[in-house]
């Protein structure tokens, strides 16, 4: 863990940037620990919305430049966590078929795969590269606290 490298002993407290409007998210983080760590949600706590996190970034001199999609970037923290919903899953895939193999290699590892009720990273290479968007999945993305 990046704190752990830092030298930082377990137990101190770690800010996490989940916002007011995500309390299912920040229920599985805020005053809990993970990993040792304290979690804290300043923005939560702050009552910091969505819109107001994009009105900061709006008026920055960066832009990431993450396509939009309705509020929503597909392409946050984690490039193909299997969280994310099968369809996003496959678009990123479609999009760098390479994204993939890290996640392949950890199943291939595990003997395991990380979604017990879905393809395998493998599967859902092929299912992207081979048949692109045929299938239009209309399930969302499993909450997360990272």
């Amino acid at each position: 863990m990046f704190a752990d490298d830092l030298g930082f002993e377990r137990g101190c407290l770690t800010a996490i940037g989940m916002r007011a409007d995500e309390p299912g998210r920040v229920a599985n983080a805020h005053g809990k620990k993970i990993e040792g760590f304290e979690g804290y949600c300043p923005l939560y706590v702050d009552g910091v919305s969505k819109a107001e996190v994009t009105e900061f970034w709006r008026n920055q001199n960066i832009d990431l430049a993450l396509p939009n999609n309705k509020g929503v970037t597909d392409k946050w923290n984690c490039d193909l966590c299997f969280k994310k919903s099968r369809h996003k899953l496959a678009s990123i895939i479609l999009e760098d078929p390479s994204k993939a193999d890290w996640w392949i290699q950890k199943e291939a590892e595990k003997n395991q795969v990380f979604r017990k009720d879905g393809p395998s990273y493998q599967q859902l290479k092929i299912i992207a590269t081979d048949q692109g968007n045929l299938f239009d999945y209309e399930e969302d993305s499993i909450s997360c606290f990272c």
